[in-house]
């Protein structure tokens, strides 16, 4: 635990967010290797994928890096700008999840079980 106390907070912030990113490039990949059969709904998953890795890095940056800088000094409201900011990073990311659920399902047809739209492609 020493060693965590010798990071920056931002270094420290990213290394406790890898399990995300593994998650996200992994998904990114699974993107890529499904192209050719699904490629609108890769494109708008791994579309999504990338905003919520890219959130991650900007948004850790801003938020242990840039922000302490610009606030210090000011005492008056800063844990509101603070909590301001992890409340629209939380809503962004829970949009861009929605924003994948939605690719991953959205294109699938109504039809019940057994009735699915793979059936009449293979001709059934």
């Amino acid at each position: 635990m020493a060693r965590f106390a010798a990071l920056s907070p931002t270094v420290s912030a990213y290394l406790f967010q890898l399990p995300y990113y593994a998650v996200w490039i992994t998904g990114i990949a699974l993107c890529l290797s499904r192209w050719q059969r699904h490629p609108k709904v890769s494109a708008v998953a791994m579309a999504g994928f990338s905003l919520l890795f890219l959130e991650s890095l900007f948004g850790t940056l801003f938020s242990y890096h840039f922000l302490p800088r610009m606030l210090r000094g000011s005492r008056d409201g800063d844990i509101w700008i603070r909590y301001s900011i992890w409340i629209i990073r939380t809503l962004i990311q829970a949009g861009l999840w929605g924003f994948i659920l939605a690719a991953v399902f959205g294109w699938r047809g109504t039809g019940r079980y057994g009735d699915s739209e793979r059936g009449a492609h293979r001709g059934d």
